[in-house]
Protein backbone atom coordinates (compact mmCIF):
# COMPACT_ATOMS: atom_id res chain seq x y z
CA UNK A 1 0.00 0.00 0.00
CA UNK A 2 1.54 3.29 -1.07
CA UNK A 3 1.50 6.94 0.95
CA UNK A 4 -1.73 7.78 -1.02
CA UNK A 5 -3.93 4.45 -0.40
CA UNK A 6 -2.82 5.39 3.63
CA UNK A 7 -3.81 8.42 3.43
CA UNK A 8 -7.13 7.40 2.51
CA UNK A 9 -7.55 4.93 4.55
CA UNK A 10 -6.48 6.80 7.54
CA UNK A 11 -8.89 9.55 6.39
CA UNK A 12 -11.75 7.01 6.36
CA UNK A 13 -11.15 6.02 9.89
CA UNK A 14 -10.75 9.24 11.02
CA UNK A 15 -14.25 10.61 9.19
CA UNK A 16 -15.87 7.23 10.45
CA UNK A 17 -15.27 7.58 14.17
CA UNK A 18 -16.10 11.59 13.70
CA UNK A 19 -19.97 10.85 12.78
CA UNK A 20 -20.23 7.86 15.28
CA UNK A 21 -18.38 8.97 18.14
CA UNK A 22 -19.66 12.08 19.76
CA UNK A 23 -17.08 12.63 22.57
CA UNK A 24 -14.23 12.70 19.77
CA UNK A 25 -16.14 14.50 17.58
CA UNK A 26 -16.86 17.67 20.45
CA UNK A 27 -12.91 17.15 21.03
CA UNK A 28 -11.68 17.24 17.86
CA UNK A 29 -14.29 20.63 17.09
CA UNK A 30 -12.87 22.22 19.92
CA UNK A 31 -9.19 21.71 18.70
CA UNK A 32 -10.66 23.14 15.48
CA UNK A 33 -11.62 26.17 17.58
CA UNK A 34 -8.65 26.56 19.38
CA UNK A 35 -6.58 26.46 16.22
CA UNK A 36 -9.17 28.97 14.11
CA UNK A 37 -8.31 31.47 17.24
CA UNK A 38 -4.56 31.18 16.31
CA UNK A 39 -5.26 32.31 12.93
CA UNK A 40 -7.08 35.32 14.18
CA UNK A 41 -3.77 37.21 13.23
CA UNK A 42 -3.18 41.33 13.24
CA UNK A 43 -4.72 43.92 14.87
CA UNK A 44 -5.86 47.85 13.44
CA UNK A 45 -3.28 50.33 14.13
CA UNK A 46 -4.49 52.37 16.40
CA UNK A 47 -1.97 54.77 16.97
CA UNK A 48 -2.18 56.04 13.06
CA UNK A 49 -3.44 59.35 12.44
CA UNK A 50 -6.79 59.76 10.71
CA UNK A 51 -4.28 60.95 7.60
CA UNK A 52 -1.83 58.32 7.74
CA UNK A 53 -5.08 55.44 7.94
CA UNK A 54 -6.97 56.30 5.36
CA UNK A 55 -3.72 57.25 3.36
CA UNK A 56 -2.90 53.46 3.72
CA UNK A 57 -6.02 52.59 3.19
CA UNK A 58 -6.25 53.82 -0.47
CA UNK A 59 -3.31 52.76 -1.11
CA UNK A 60 -3.62 48.77 0.08
CA UNK A 61 -7.22 49.07 -1.67
CA UNK A 62 -5.70 50.02 -4.75
CA UNK A 63 -3.35 47.41 -4.85
CA UNK A 64 -5.56 44.55 -4.25
CA UNK A 65 -8.26 45.99 -6.49
CA UNK A 66 -5.45 45.99 -9.50
CA UNK A 67 -3.51 42.19 -8.62
CA UNK A 68 -5.16 40.96 -5.46
CA UNK A 69 -8.10 39.27 -3.45
CA UNK A 70 -9.54 39.24 -0.14
CA UNK A 71 -11.25 35.88 0.35
CA UNK A 72 -13.40 33.67 3.15
CA UNK A 73 -13.27 30.57 2.92
CA UNK A 74 -15.20 27.85 4.80
CA UNK A 75 -12.72 24.26 5.18
CA UNK A 76 -14.89 21.12 4.03
CA UNK A 77 -16.05 18.72 6.45
CA UNK A 78 -15.13 21.22 9.43
CA UNK A 79 -15.71 24.46 11.31
CA UNK A 80 -12.82 26.09 10.41
CA UNK A 81 -13.13 29.10 8.53
CA UNK A 82 -9.56 30.91 6.21
CA UNK A 83 -9.74 34.73 6.00
CA UNK A 84 -7.02 35.57 3.93
CA UNK A 85 -5.32 38.35 1.32
CA UNK A 86 -3.41 37.65 -1.45
CA UNK A 87 -1.05 40.09 -3.58
CA UNK A 88 0.65 39.35 -6.62
CA UNK A 89 2.76 42.31 -8.04
CA UNK A 90 5.47 41.75 -11.08
CA UNK A 91 7.98 43.72 -9.50
CA UNK A 92 10.10 43.73 -6.09
CA UNK A 93 9.81 47.70 -6.02
CA UNK A 94 5.93 46.82 -5.80
CA UNK A 95 5.86 44.22 -3.27
CA UNK A 96 8.04 46.04 -0.82
CA UNK A 97 5.40 49.25 -1.16
CA UNK A 98 2.79 46.86 -0.10
CA UNK A 99 4.37 44.93 2.20
CA UNK A 100 5.64 47.92 4.19
CA UNK A 101 1.82 49.59 3.72
CA UNK A 102 -0.32 46.17 5.04
CA UNK A 103 2.62 45.56 8.44
CA UNK A 104 1.75 49.97 9.08
CA UNK A 105 -2.03 49.26 8.97
CA UNK A 106 -2.69 45.77 10.51
CA UNK A 107 0.59 45.34 12.39
CA UNK A 108 1.05 41.89 10.50
CA UNK A 109 4.31 41.36 8.16
CA UNK A 110 3.62 39.76 4.94
CA UNK A 111 6.26 37.92 3.63
CA UNK A 112 7.35 38.15 -0.40
CA UNK A 113 8.23 34.90 -2.17
CA UNK A 114 9.84 35.32 -5.58
CA UNK A 115 7.86 33.09 -8.61
CA UNK A 116 10.15 34.05 -11.13
CA UNK A 117 8.00 36.40 -13.38
CA UNK A 118 6.19 37.82 -9.99
CA UNK A 119 6.02 38.10 -6.45
CA UNK A 120 3.07 36.88 -3.86
CA UNK A 121 2.39 37.99 -0.66
CA UNK A 122 0.14 36.22 1.52
CA UNK A 123 -1.59 36.27 4.87
CA UNK A 124 -4.29 35.26 6.84
CA UNK A 125 -5.97 37.81 9.42
CA UNK A 126 -9.30 37.90 10.22
CA UNK A 127 -9.03 41.47 11.22
CA UNK A 128 -7.33 42.42 8.54
CA UNK A 129 -9.99 40.90 6.02
CA UNK A 130 -13.44 41.91 8.01
CA UNK A 131 -11.78 46.14 7.79
CA UNK A 132 -11.12 45.45 3.90
CA UNK A 133 -14.58 44.14 2.79
CA UNK A 134 -16.36 46.76 5.15
CA UNK A 135 -14.58 49.29 3.14
CA UNK A 136 -14.95 47.74 -0.53
CA UNK A 137 -15.24 45.18 -2.80
CA UNK A 138 -12.35 42.94 -4.43
CA UNK A 139 -12.22 40.21 -7.19
CA UNK A 140 -11.83 40.43 -11.01
CA UNK A 141 -15.18 41.66 -11.90
CA UNK A 142 -16.54 42.91 -8.36
CA UNK A 143 -14.17 45.44 -7.11
CA UNK A 144 -14.59 49.24 -6.84
CA UNK A 145 -13.41 52.28 -6.12
CA UNK A 146 -13.93 52.58 -2.34
CA UNK A 147 -15.52 56.50 -2.57
CA UNK A 148 -16.22 56.66 0.86
CA UNK A 149 -12.13 56.62 2.16
CA UNK A 150 -10.64 58.39 -0.76
CA UNK A 151 -12.74 61.92 -0.39
CA UNK A 152 -9.84 63.68 -0.49
CA UNK A 153 -7.90 64.81 -3.32
CA UNK A 154 -4.28 62.69 -1.84
CA UNK A 155 -6.33 59.79 -1.01
CA UNK A 156 -7.65 59.43 -4.57
CA UNK A 157 -4.25 59.94 -6.43
CA UNK A 158 -2.75 57.23 -4.01
CA UNK A 159 -5.41 55.07 -4.74
CA UNK A 160 -5.34 55.55 -8.18
CA UNK A 161 -1.51 55.09 -8.57
CA UNK A 162 -1.32 51.66 -6.63
CA UNK A 163 -4.21 50.35 -9.15
CA UNK A 164 -2.24 52.11 -12.07
CA UNK A 165 0.94 50.25 -11.07
CA UNK A 166 -1.35 47.16 -11.19
CA UNK A 167 -3.70 47.02 -14.14
CA UNK A 168 -1.74 49.89 -16.15
CA UNK A 169 0.27 50.62 -19.03
CA UNK A 170 2.24 53.41 -21.43
CA UNK A 171 2.15 53.21 -25.13
CA UNK A 172 3.79 55.93 -27.82
CA UNK A 173 0.50 58.24 -27.27
CA UNK A 174 -1.46 57.25 -24.86
CA UNK A 175 -1.65 55.99 -21.26
CA UNK A 176 -4.41 52.77 -20.73
CA UNK A 177 -5.84 50.93 -17.98
CA UNK A 178 -7.47 47.40 -18.95
CA UNK A 179 -10.14 45.65 -16.77
CA UNK A 180 -12.83 42.64 -17.40
CA UNK A 181 -14.81 45.27 -14.84
CA UNK A 182 -17.36 47.77 -16.80
CA UNK A 183 -18.69 49.18 -13.55
CA UNK A 184 -14.88 49.28 -11.75
CA UNK A 185 -13.53 50.99 -15.01
CA UNK A 186 -16.25 53.49 -14.93
CA UNK A 187 -15.49 54.52 -11.58
CA UNK A 188 -12.08 54.58 -12.71
CA UNK A 189 -13.08 57.19 -15.29
CA UNK A 190 -14.99 59.09 -12.71
CA UNK A 191 -12.40 59.26 -10.18
CA UNK A 192 -10.13 60.53 -12.47
CA UNK A 193 -12.82 63.06 -14.08
CA UNK A 194 -13.03 64.46 -10.28
CA UNK A 195 -9.16 65.14 -10.79
CA UNK A 196 -9.15 67.37 -13.83
CA UNK A 197 -7.97 64.21 -16.45
CA UNK A 198 -10.35 63.39 -18.90
CA UNK A 199 -10.29 59.92 -20.53
CA UNK A 200 -12.32 57.39 -22.98
CA UNK A 201 -13.73 54.22 -22.13
CA UNK A 202 -13.47 51.10 -25.16
CA UNK A 203 -14.91 47.85 -25.49
CA UNK A 204 -12.84 44.61 -27.00
CA UNK A 205 -14.15 42.21 -27.83
CA UNK A 206 -11.41 39.15 -27.78
CA UNK A 207 -11.35 36.21 -30.46
CA UNK A 208 -11.45 33.27 -27.67
CA UNK A 209 -14.95 32.80 -27.32
CA UNK A 210 -15.35 31.83 -23.14
CA UNK A 211 -13.03 35.04 -22.85
CA UNK A 212 -14.66 38.22 -21.26
CA UNK A 213 -15.29 41.53 -23.22
CA UNK A 214 -12.17 44.06 -21.98
CA UNK A 215 -12.59 48.15 -21.19
CA UNK A 216 -9.62 49.74 -21.93
CA UNK A 217 -9.52 53.14 -20.44
CA UNK A 218 -7.36 55.46 -22.72
CA UNK A 219 -6.21 58.77 -21.93
CA UNK A 220 -5.40 60.10 -25.23
CA UNK A 221 -4.98 63.93 -25.13
CA UNK A 222 -1.80 65.45 -24.70
CA UNK A 223 -2.81 67.61 -21.71
CA UNK A 224 -4.24 64.88 -19.67
CA UNK A 225 -1.47 62.82 -20.36
CA UNK A 226 0.91 65.14 -19.09
CA UNK A 227 -1.51 65.76 -15.71
CA UNK A 228 -1.69 62.07 -14.89
CA UNK A 229 2.13 61.57 -15.13
CA UNK A 230 2.37 65.13 -13.03
CA UNK A 231 -0.19 64.04 -10.64
CA UNK A 232 -0.37 60.28 -10.17
CA UNK A 233 2.65 58.57 -11.93
CA UNK A 234 3.75 55.25 -11.03
CA UNK A 235 6.01 53.32 -8.51
CA UNK A 236 6.29 50.70 -11.22
CA UNK A 237 9.66 51.61 -12.55
CA UNK A 238 9.39 50.61 -15.78
CA UNK A 239 5.91 52.55 -16.05
CA UNK A 240 7.72 55.95 -14.49
CA UNK A 241 10.30 55.47 -17.26
CA UNK A 242 8.19 55.32 -20.16
CA UNK A 243 6.10 58.27 -18.58
CA UNK A 244 8.88 60.00 -18.44
CA UNK A 245 10.12 59.38 -22.31
CA UNK A 246 7.02 60.66 -22.63
CA UNK A 247 7.94 63.74 -20.96
CA UNK A 248 11.29 64.24 -22.15
CA UNK A 249 9.62 63.92 -25.69
CA UNK A 250 7.14 66.55 -25.45
CA UNK A 251 4.26 64.12 -25.77
CA UNK A 252 4.64 66.01 -29.45
CA UNK A 253 2.00 63.83 -31.28
CA UNK A 254 -1.61 63.93 -29.26
CA UNK A 255 -3.23 60.45 -28.98
CA UNK A 256 -6.34 59.11 -31.45
CA UNK A 257 -8.28 55.82 -30.39
CA UNK A 258 -6.36 52.72 -29.14
CA UNK A 259 -4.83 50.54 -32.06
CA UNK A 260 -7.36 47.74 -32.19
CA UNK A 261 -10.72 47.31 -33.53
CA UNK A 262 -12.93 48.63 -30.23
CA UNK A 263 -15.93 50.85 -29.78
CA UNK A 264 -16.82 53.47 -27.55
CA UNK A 265 -18.79 52.58 -24.32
Amino acid sequence: MNHREWGRLGASIFWKKFREDKNFRESIKKKWQIAAAKRIKGEINTELTHKEFSLLKSRICGYLAGDGGVYIRKQKNSPIVHYEIKFAPNTHKVAKIFQKAFSRLYKIRMPIRNLGNYYILRVKSKVAVFDLLKTSRFGTKKWRVPFRIIKSKRNKIEWMKAFFDSEGSVGKRSIQIQSVNKIGIKQVQKLLKSLGINSKVYSYKREQKNWSINYILCINRKEDRFKFIKLVNSNNPNKREKMQKMLRAGMAEPGNAPEFKAKLE
